[in-house]
């Protein structure tokens, strides 16, 4: 169990690649979300969350948090590992000095599996997930296989969002 968790962490945190920065205007107004207060999210749904809003976007560097490989059932721990990182960014330089020019916004988009595809330490499984992240660029991947990369379709589905939840102009 507590390996499970690491490896769920280490996806996390190895996650850098779907970290978005946007220097130009973005627009969340016209987003289709799902308040986590009111509603289960559902295969297919995309819940942008501004977790910071220090100013106009056209100002501020705008930190965009994607997640791969958490279920519905899962939001929940998404968004206390995105808590929890973002804690972690927080207390270091620059982030410290510079917190208050980011806007941050996370994006929940539910997987039908969890975890990632070709861990070497879970079996080498394809998993069916939004983003489509595995280790390394094959699967099965060698055991010691630590590079995030985007399976088929991966880097278009993160296309996809950025052109329809979050438009920049």
């Amino acid at each position: 169990m507590g390996n499970r968790i690491f490896r769920k962490l280490c996806i996390f945190v190895l996650m850098i690649p779907l970290l978005v920065l946007s220097f130009g205007k973005i627009d969340v107004s016209h987003a289709q979300s799902v308040s986590a207060d009111n509603q289960k999210l559902e295969l297919g749904d995309v819940n942008i969350v501004p977790l910071q809003v220090t100013g106009p976007a056209e100002d501020r560097l705008n930190l965009i948090i994607f997640g791969d490989g958490y279920t519905a059932d899962e939001m929940d721990k998404f968004r206390e590992d995105v808590d929890r990182n973002q804690n972690v960014q927080w207390s270091v330089e620059p982030f410290r000095s510079y917190r208050n020019y980011f806007n941050v916004y996370m994006v929940e988009t539910p997987s039908v599996d969890s975890g990632i595809s070709c861990d070497p330490d879970d079996g080498n499984v394809r998993r069916d997930t939004v983003f489509h992240l595995q280790y390394a660029n094959r699967c099965p991947a060698d055991e010691l296989a630590r590079g995030v990369t985007f399976g088929t379709g991966g880097a278009e589905a993160r296309n996809k969002i950025m052109r329809e939840y979050i438009a920049q102009r």
